[in-house]
């Protein structure tokens, strides 16, 4: 195919060929959220960095928002609008939709948007101008990974349907109970830079410790690592409240016998008063009441636990999509919108929702990419990719950002706002839209620019906009016995003010609380998370991502029942066997670590549409999702585990997972390294004055460059590694490359076990070219790739 390559006549003013651009955006896709700057070249975005100036992603990034520039260029995304399965036009479909709609709305039928939790602001007033002309429309929205449990308990707690504002960098003691806040839990980007901060060891150092199943990314950095089931969670945090009460106020609860002894992690958390933080991330509301109980007791509220910058990422209520699908099945909704939501794939009664859908009278789909849900609708309205669109976010309360196209779009796509508008009957677009929305209710929040046009250029140029985030929302009020609000009342979920005479003023009785435990005497309980590579399988069509190591397991291009050593020799198990759990068959990784009679399994595999690279990758274990108490449940009973004939291989990048007493890395205790700033690296001496070298020493007259990491504060997340692919176009070389040993990744994060296999120690190698001065990789690089330059730089 012949490629022609056409110069500027006229030279855009901004392009210079060969140089760089670099545009301040905001990544945004469901739940997660990152203020980015983006690299272009020519036009192409090809590189996503941080921008330092935000106060929530505070210039860090991830591995799925660096991986997330290759989506812009799947070419399994739609290319133009679709009516029952075939090209069409915009046009066309504008009108048809359009002339459904107004139809409904006359007849007084009902309509339901279906999103995600939407945090632009100026989207909810699309979208609030979208349900204005179309009377009797409901919005409903789903989040994926739901955390609708936390939103019930804080308005029972504290009178406010809210994420609060977890400040893990004021915490000096955090208790973690299943919550991988440094991979998946809510806000993992800002949650890794403030825990970082805090793992100085030259400074006070914040302790961490992890009640758990799987063996997590957060887990492997926790300083105590405790393995507990899912049923057990319940009594556990049931044992440390009871100690608290004991301690601070005398009195005494009921609660059943703990499965692992507390009275540490409780003395722990007493000595930080003010300045510890327990967390957990059950979708049970009993568990997030009780937790809310804890922290209040211990005054964390407003120390470590803010609610005037509360997070906006997270609104969904499982029980509203539940009676939506209710809805759907009964035949009172006469059309459904669809934006950026994949039920038939991720809603635990998925066939359900499926087969309710056929029995609506109008279906569109506003996703980009094909889904399992968007095959079956009347009509595909493709949205834009992030990186073609303009949009706002406020992920936290009073914490703007911009997001800007950095490119013309790429197909003929259309954002979801601009399907909106033009489906209010306005003729605006929503660039126009997002401009005025700025000038009408943000100028006024600052006194720098007094121009609208100066104010949003600037803004734009920034990408961030963050006047004094305590300004509006007060804290809770905890004072009262029964720690919900005083005096004034709050707004409740469906607007209306709260009066004092509806609020109970009995007091906190964990006794009052109902606890499931369902499979405590269960052969094994099945524990679903999401990994760090795929969170909930929106990016499963990324290569870059499929062949992303999983940071602990060192497994890429499949997920698998991850099962502990000690149940796998019971049960006959090794690496590759395959199981049945259920209906559902799945290959097995003896994993490290893994709390016994426990299988943990990613979701986020198994897609059945969503492009050439990731369909069919791995097992789709949404289905093992449950409905209880009004919320979805990531944990269950296995039910009987039996081994079938088959094997799966398991392409795996280190299969050697000790360091055999070679001090590949070398660490101390916090406690050692305060008498001994060198403990841990008595070796150094030694490999220093046994250094050999075919070449004489090297001797820098100017600038002598080298390379460092932090290792107290790497956590192992691997963003550096994507980040590197992207930086250097190497290319992904597929599942059966790795099983030859033959990925290409220029940076890798060795880990490391010690002691116990049924209850390891943790650590994180980062390998790159470091610049060594004498590296043995210098005398034997065949194509003299390691030449080193006057300043110490390999070439």
């Amino acid at each position: 195919k012949i490629r022609k390559a056409v110069p500027y006549v006229v030279a855009p003013y901004e392009i210079t060929p060969g140089e760089a651009n670099y545009y301040a955006s905001t990544f945004m896709d469901g739940s997660d959220y990152c203020s980015i700057i983006v690299k272009t070249r020519e036009g192409r975005p090809i590189k996503i960095e941080g921008n330092p100036a935000s106060g929530v992603s505070m210039g860090g990034t991830s591995a799925r928002v660096q991986a997330s520039v290759l989506d812009l260029y799947d070419t399994s995304r739609f290319t133009g609008p679709m009516k029952n399965g075939a090209p069409s036009d915009w046009e066309s479909v504008d009108a048809e939709i359009l002339g459904k709609l107004q139809k409904i709305s006359a007849e007084g039928g009902k309509i339901v948007l279906l999103t995600p939790t939407i945090y632009s602001p100026s989207t909810e007033a699309v979208i609030a101008g979208f349900r204005e002309h179309n009377p009797g429309c409901d919005w409903v929205r789903y989040d994926v990974r739901s955390a609708s449990a936390m939103l019930e308990a804080n308005e029972y707690s504290f009178g406010k349907q809210y994420i609060p504002d977890y400040r893990f960098d004021k915490a000096e003691v955090i208790v973690s109970l299943g919550a991988d806040f440094l991979s998946t839990w809510l806000s993992p980007v800002e949650y890794t830079k403030q825990f970082s901060s805090k793992r100085d060891p030259d400074q006070e150092m914040s302790k961490l410790i992890m009640f758990e199943s799987n063996l997590s990314l957060t887990g492997s950095n926790a300083d105590r690592r405790i393995q507990i089931k899912p049923s057990q969670e319940a009594a556990v945090l049931l044992n440390i409240y009871k100690e608290i009460i004991k301690a601070l106020e005398n009195r005494s609860i009921d609660a059943p016998p703990a499965p692992v002894n507390v009275s540490e992690v409780t003395k722990e958390l007493l000595s930080a008063k003010g300045k510890s933080l327990v967390i957990s991330a059950s979708n049970d509301k009993n568990i997030q009441l009780l937790v809310n109980e804890i922290n209040k007791s211990l005054g964390n509220i407003g120390q470590t636990i803010l609610f005037e910058s509360h997070l906006r990422t997270h609104g969904g209520i499982d029980s509203e999509m539940e009676n939506l699908v209710e809805r759907m099945q009964a035949g009172e909704v006469d059309a459904l919108l669809m934006y950026d939501v994949n039920p038939v794939y991720t809603w635990h009664d998925s066939e359900k929702f499926e087969s309710g859908l056929k029995k609506v009278g109008l279906t569109v789909s506003m996703s980009r990419n094909p889904d399992e849900t968007n095959e079956s609708a009347d009509y595909i309205c493709p949205d834009m990719h992030y990186l073609e669109s303009w949009n706002d976010a406020e992920p936290k309360k009073n914490r703007y950002s911009l997001m800007q196209p950095v490119m013309n779009p790429i197909f003929d796509t259309r954002q979801m706002q601009d399907t909106l508008l033009k489906w209010s009957g306005s003729e605006i677009l929503f660039y126009e839209f997002m401009n005025a929305y700025w000038t009408d209710h943000f100028m006024p929040m600052q006194t720098v620019h007094f121009s609208p046009q100066a104010f949003f250029d600037h803004t734009l140029q920034d990408g961030i906009f963050e006047p004094d985030a305590t300004a509006g929302e007060p804290a809770p009020d905890v004072s009262a016995e029964n720690g919900q609000e005083g005096k004034n009342g709050q707004e409740g979920k469906t607007g209306q003010m709260i009066e004092d005479d509806e609020r109970s003023a009995t007091p906190f009785d964990p006794a009052l609380l109902k606890f499931g435990v369902h499979g405590s005497t269960a052969a094994a309980e099945v524990v679903l998370y999401e990994s760090l590579a795929m969170g909930p399988g929106r990016q499963a069509n990324n290569p870059w991502l499929q062949e992303l190591p999983d940071p602990i397991s060192r497994i890429c291009w499949d997920n698998y029942a991850s099962v502990s050593p000690k149940q796998a020799s019971e049960l006959d198990l090794q690496d590759g066997d395959v199981i049945r759990l259920g209906s559902m068959e799945i290959p097995v990784h003896v994993q490290a670590g893994q709390a016994y009679g426990t299988i943990g399994i990613a979701l986020g595999y198994g897609r059945r549409n969503c492009g050439i690279v990731g369909k069919g990758v791995g097992e789709d274990a949404w289905h093992l999702t449950s409905f209880g108490d009004g919320t979805v449940r990531y944990h269950g009973v296995a039910g009987e585990i039996s081994k079938t004939a088959k094997k799966h291989s398991l392409a795996q990048t280190q299969t050697h997972h000790s360091m055999e007493g070679r001090a590949l890395v070398r660490e101390a205790g916090l406690s050692e390294y305060k008498k001994d700033s060198m403990a841990g690296n008595e070796l150094h001496a030694h490999f220093s004055e046994h250094a050999e070298s075919l070449y004489q020493e090297r001797e820098y007259l100017h600038h002598h460059w080298g390379l460092a990491i932090d290792l107290s504060t790497c956590t192992g997340c691997a963003n550096c590694v994507i980040a590197c692919q992207a930086e250097n176009n190497i290319p992904v070389v597929g599942k059966e490359e790795v099983l030859r040993v033959h990925e290409m990744h220029w940076i890798r994060i060795d880990r490391y076990y010690s002691g116990d296999e049924e209850d390891p120690e943790v650590v994180f190698q980062p390998v790159m070219c470091q610049h060594c001065d004498n590296a043995p990789c210098e005398n034997v690089c065949p194509v003299a790739a390691t030449n080193q330059s006057s300043e110490g730089l390999n070439q």
